[in-house]
């Protein structure tokens, strides 16, 4: 039997970010098709679902490449982190909810339409930060 050459897996961290670029990608392209009209404004959705589906598979490629220590972390840091930072843009909107009067420069759109924008921002934002300073505590805690 010949022998087999040897595939070349890529690392966890750079499948993550290869997830996170086909996400930007995504994003970027359903962002600059939205104003289009017709077939392209179709082809910018369609580009824009298909690469959160990749996204998404390759972030689950990232995480059967883990261990069990990493795993762990991004557990701890999703769980504390994200509720930490859900905690926080929940305050934030419950006085911008009591305070209407109160601007917003950095709204994204008119209407309801820009509200809502604006607090998935804001909500999966504060997440995200949550989630980056409780999985940097958990490997400095443990280090």
């Amino acid at each position: 039997m010949p022998d087999e050459i040897p595939r070349r897996r890529l690392s966890p961290a750079a499948l993550l970010g290869l997830a996170v670029g086909v996400a930007a990608v995504g994003g970027a392209v359903g962002a600059l098709t939205d104003d289009a009209d017709g077939l392209l404004r179709g082809a910018g959705s369609v580009m824009a679902l298909a690469s959160a589906a990749g996204a998404i598979w390759l972030t689950l490629l990232h995480w059967r490449r883990l261990d069990e220590a990493a795993r762990e972390a991004h557990k701890a840091a999703w769980y504390w982190g994200g509720s930490a930072g859900l905690a926080v843009a929940g305050v934030v909107t419950g006085v911008f909810l009591a305070r209407p009067e109160t601007p917003m420069p950095w709204r994204l759109g008119d209407g309801d339409a820009g509200l809502v924008a604006t607090g998935l921002l804001l909500c999966a934002a504060a997440q995200m930060i949550g989630y980056l300073v409780a999985w940097a505590w958990w490997w400095l805690v443990r280090r």
